[in-house]
């Protein structure tokens, strides 16, 4: 059997023996592939050569060693010295000092323990390195690359991450998060919650991508139909906010890439999904928001700043916005469009008279020489509403420092 270059380290090692100790009453010794104590409950025995320990380490069988025979292992005590296995080859040797008549029948059950508190410990770091790999996968993706650079795919393919498959961003922002001081224990806390929802597969990525907010990568069947993937999604992000919902005491919004692109791009979907939870805060009071329902407000994120800043200086000059109309124009404006133009309906939903309707319209028209009551004027106000709206909210997502 072939031996494992992983060695085990001494703070380790000596929970392994003092465990194992405890348990059986003898005196326990962990050997490296050398044949040197590298965790003893005799710690003056530490780092000492034991002969009989490697020779169980060179035929891969176990060596007892009693009075009639110790004198030919050098720095060896009474005793069984049985190997250790992980992941089918050979990484050290547990012993049991003491009479081997006495401790034969702790032997396999030593060997066992000890096997059994390594492959958990390998198991753990395996699979937080596998996790920390995905992440800057993740991380270079969105922040940095598109997938189809040749180091991302080397990258995901050493993961074993088909990229050119079809995926959509969700990402899920933890508004209050940062009252857990964004802690690892956290931060993995989140991450186990929404492994829970996805239980059983592994065709999805997730990593937590700074400023509160995690992103999860889920593949899409792009043959079904736009109706039965929405409603996918969506069972998929009711299921994510209630589960956290119950583990934090924190505000969960929720944004979801574009179900219907024709081109798949990971950045582009988590871009989507950024701008889902951006736009949808403005407009609804909801806290799952899909990409494909922004409508106007994302048409115009889209449109370049020069062009903005030409409509804004035709319609208001050179004031900002909210220089021009106050908190109630703007909100009487609103109320107006979502009730399609219609002043008896606007006016019961301000619970406000008809005539105090008609006087804020007029001073709109007044302020802008646009008047909300035609249609075609109407939608140049809503325009400039949701433009001033785009310009406030436009900040750059924070990049967390990946360690």
């Amino acid at each position: 059997m072939k031996i494992n270059t992983i060695t085990l380290r001494p703070i380790f090692a000596q929970q392994i023996v003092d465990k194992i100790s405890q348990a059986i009453g003898y005196n326990v010794n962990l050997f490296d592939t050398n044949g040197r104590i590298v965790g003893s409950t005799e710690k003056n025995r530490i780092h000492e050569y034991h002969e009989g320990a490697y020779k169980a380490i060179s035929t891969c069988k176990e060596v007892i060693i009693n009075d009639n025979n110790k004198s030919s292992y050098v720095g060896s005590k009474s005793g069984i010295n049985l190997p250790l296995e992980w992941n089918k080859k050979l990484i050290g040797v547990i012993g049991i000092s003491g009479p081997p008549e006495e401790i034969k029948r702790y032997a396999l059950i030593t060997k066992v323990t000890a096997e059994t508190m390594i492959n958990n410990t390998f198991a753990k770091l395996q699979n937080r390195t596998e996790i920390t790999m995905k992440e800057h996968l993740i991380h270079n993706i969105i922040y940095h690359s598109e997938e189809n650079n040749y180091p991302i795919k080397q990258q995901a393919s050493l993961l074993g991450i088909d990229l050119s498959s079809p995926k959509v961003a969700i990402l899920v922002d933890l508004e209050t998060f940062e009252t857990y001081k964004e802690s690892k224990k956290y931060i993995d806390q989140v991450l186990q919650c929404i492994d829970f929802v996805f239980a059983g597969k592994n065709d999805y990525l997730q990593a937590y991508i700074g400023d509160s907010k995690f992103i999860v990568f889920v593949p899409i069947n792009k043959v079904t139909s736009l109706d039965v993937n929405r409603m996918y999604f969506t069972r998929i992000a009711n299921h994510i906010n209630d589960i956290l919902a119950q583990t934090f005491d924190c505000k969960i919004t929720i944004g979801i890439g574009s179900l219907c692109q024709s081109k798949c791009s990971l950045k582009n979907s988590f871009e989507e999904a950024l701008e889902a939870i951006t736009i949808g805060l403005d407009q609804s009071i909801n806290n799952v928001f899909f990409a494909d329902d922004l409508g106007l407000d994302l048409l115009l994120k889209n449109i370049p700043q020069k062009t903005i800043n030409n409509f804004f200086h035709n319609m208001v000059g050179n004031n900002p916005i909210y220089k021009i109309f106050d908190d109630t124009l703007v909100n009487t404006l609103e109320e107006f469009f979502n009730h399609n133009l219609n002043i008896s309906e606007t006016a019961r939903a301000l619970f406000i008279h008809r005539n105090t309707l008609l006087y804020r319209l007029e001073k709109v028209f007044k302020l802008t020489n646009k008047d909300p009551r035609s249609f075609l004027e109407a939608i140049e106000l809503k325009v400039l509403l949701s433009l001033g709206k785009v310009n406030e909210r436009e900040k750059p997502l924070k990049e967390v420092t990946m360690e």
